[in-house]
């Protein structure tokens, strides 16, 4: 292994370790945490459920994430290891370094000039948009696939078949965004060659293919839906990439595309003309356009579900972005300035990266920060709901309904808006809260209006609290039949009451004692033996 490949895994150890995570932040909790899977596992569970099956958010339907070995990879963690999260986090290190070393050698069958190949695989080893990768263990299945990626391209460049078939089977069992890459290189090759590749390539290409289908329909695991989602976004999230690709800062969740920063904007753009400079400059600019653009796919389908433009996402496009800039950066063979200006640049990322790292020591922690550096709707509703977790309730409360505000409440916490407030038991805040988030554009769900609902009837403002349980089937948290309950007997329904034990009676007899004593005299006549 070539001395400068061994200094670059040797810093990148050093800085990864240096503050090693010890508890469970964002997805980790539900995925590791509360994984009924990882508690009793069987290759039968592994490879015929979809990722979030054993979790507590599985609702009994079909999930589309079908990645058996990264819950492989979490089973060894737990048998290995038990509850010391430090070990999972070492796990998911050594294959960010595998994947830097993969990609050494990949880029030297392009890059002839060591300077630049070290530069290049030196910032990818410590780039601030790949901390997500080590520091979230939900986010391994990235840097899994992009180990199969790469093994499959250098067997591709050997003519290796097995290596080429075993190869891309691990990176489609890692994660669906290695899909689109073979087929990209099928292209490149009838592009280039006016032919498809030799069956040597061809065929395990295909093999591969097979087995993966055939594992996911025994397995009955649908494909994802197509997430609607309209040009501004997926523009705004290509900005967003380009900017945390380009001009890297302290990168923390929570990067959504209706709330992106003044730098996010204006990185981006200045990312898109670099871009456009690095495909003209570069000699293998279609090759490296395409793995940057088949790699990036899949984040735009995820905005599209969610509106997040996650970190993780840009680290299989990295690959063909640091193919553009080292090959381009190749076509000056005579310039002084490649030495200090990739000194300054891997100071730089390492400096940012070494910042963000602290951040993943806890869920607090991490959208504290997250929100800090930019405290938009969606930061601060994961905020709260990290803080309800905890039971801090009072600052949850808080934050939920600065992330409501408008003109762009973020739609997971108007559901939460109402409910904080019940829990702290602040009938009064439930009105003025949860009035506010409607009139902000909230959408007025069951989760919102039953609190709300409830709250209204407290006060005896009872036709507000008719007209919210009016407009709602749905009873999440069976609050709207205690304030329908009270209302029938407000209305003398002597009917509704023939089965009385049907309703939540005790509740809404409580309900009206509050407020209208003769309704609950009325209604314990009627009720009671």
């Amino acid at each position: 292994m070539p001395r400068s490949l061994v200094f670059i895994l040797f810093c990148a150890s050093l800085l990864f370790c240096s503050q090693l995570p010890t508890e469970l932040v964002y997805d980790d909790i539900l995925l590791i945490g509360k994984n009924q899977t990882l508690a009793q596992p069987s290759l039968s569970k592994i490879f015929t459920q979809h990722l979030w099956e054993g979790t507590p958010n599985f609702d009994g339907t079909n999930g589309s994430y079908y990645r058996p070995l990264m819950i492989l990879s979490l089973v060894i963690d737990r048998v290995f290891f038990g509850e010391n999260i430090a070990f999972y986090h070492l796990h998911s290190i050594f294959w960010h370094l595998l994947c830097c070393t993969l990609l050494w050698f990949w880029l030297a069958k392009y890059i002839s000039r060591q300077k630049i190949l070290f530069a290049s695989v030196f910032c990818f080893a410590i780039h601030p948009a790949n901390v997500e990768i080590v520091a979230f263990l939900a986010a391994r299945n990235d840097s899994m696939a992009c180990v199969g990626i790469l093994a499959m391209l250098l067997a591709i460049k050997n003519n290796r078949s097995m290596g080429i078939f075993l190869a891309l089977i691990f990176a489609l069992l890692s994660k669906e965004s290695a899909l689109l890459i073979p087929p990209a290189y099928i292209f490149l090759h009838c592009f280039k060659e006016k032919q498809l590749p030799k069956k040597n390539i061809l065929l395990p290409i295909l093999a591969a293919f097979s087995c993966y289908f055939s594992l996911r329909f025994f397995a009955d695991i649908p494909w994802p839906t197509r997430p609607s989602s309209s040009i501004t976004d997926l523009g705004i999230g290509f900005l967003i990439y380009l900017d945390h690709a380009f001009f890297p800062d302290v990168l923390l969740p929570g990067s959504h595309v209706l709330w992106p920063t003044t730098k996010e904007i204006i990185g981006g753009c200045l990312g898109f003309v670099a871009l456009l400079f690095l495909l003209y400059k570069s000699p293998y600019r279609i090759l490296g356009g395409v793995l940057f653009i088949a790699g990036l796919i899949p984040a735009f389908s995820a905005i599209g579900s969610t509106g997040l433009a996650a970190d993780r996402y840009l680290y299989l496009p990295m690959m063909g972005l640091l193919l553009l800039i080292a090959s381009s950066c190749e076509q000056y063979k005579t310039s002084r300035m490649t030495t200090p200006i990739s000194i300054v640049v891997i100071l730089y990322m390492a400096i940012h990266s070494f910042r963000i790292l602290p951040s993943w020591s806890n869920n607090i922690q991490l959208f504290a920060d997250a929100v800090s550096a930019s405290p938009s709707p969606f930061r601060a509703g994961a905020y709260a709901k990290a803080l309800e977790e905890k039971g801090d309730l009072d600052l949850a409360a808080d934050w939920y309904e600065h992330a409501v505000q408008p003109p762009n409440p973020n739609p997971h916490s108007c559901y939460n808006i109402t409910w904080i407030h019940f829990l702290r038991q602040d009938f009064a805040r439930i009105i003025t809260a949860g009035e506010k988030a409607l009139a902000a554009g909230c959408e007025p769900s069951a989760e919102l209006a039953a609190p709300l609902s409830l709250a209204h009837a407290l006060n005896g403002n009872w036709e507000r609290a008719r007209m919210l349980s009016n407009h709602h089937s749905r009873d999440p948290r069976n609050i709207f039949s205690i304030v329908r309950t009270a209302l029938k007997a407000r209305d003398r329904d002597e009917n509704y009451f023939q089965n009385s034990q049907q309703s939540p009676l005790q509740d809404a007899l409580k309900l009206l004692d509050a407020n209208d004593p003769q309704s609950a005299a009325w209604l314990r006549e009627r009720v009671q033996p």
